[in-house]
């Protein structure tokens, strides 16, 4: 990886400092590639996950946004 793809990465730390007490965010993950970021949200959570879970990904294959829009 060179030093400027080193720069574009999500660094979870820095993201959650930027949103002191907000609820969205308690808990953030960072994946390499999924297909979609929704699913593989709907893949780590369960009825007992802590409200804020977010999961994001450095490349998505088959994003998708509301009422199934493709991208």
């Amino acid at each position: 990886m060179s030093p400027v793809e080193a720069l574009d990465r999500l660094i979870v730390n820095e993201m959650q400092a930027g949103l002191g007490a907000a609820v969205i965010g308690r808990k953030i993950t960072v994946i390499e590639q999924t297909d979609s970021t929704n699913d593989a949200i709907l893949r780590i959570s369960t009825p007992n996950s802590d409200e804020g879970l977010v999961r994001f990904a450095e490349h998505q294959t088959t994003g998708r946004g509301q009422r199934g829009n493709r991208w």
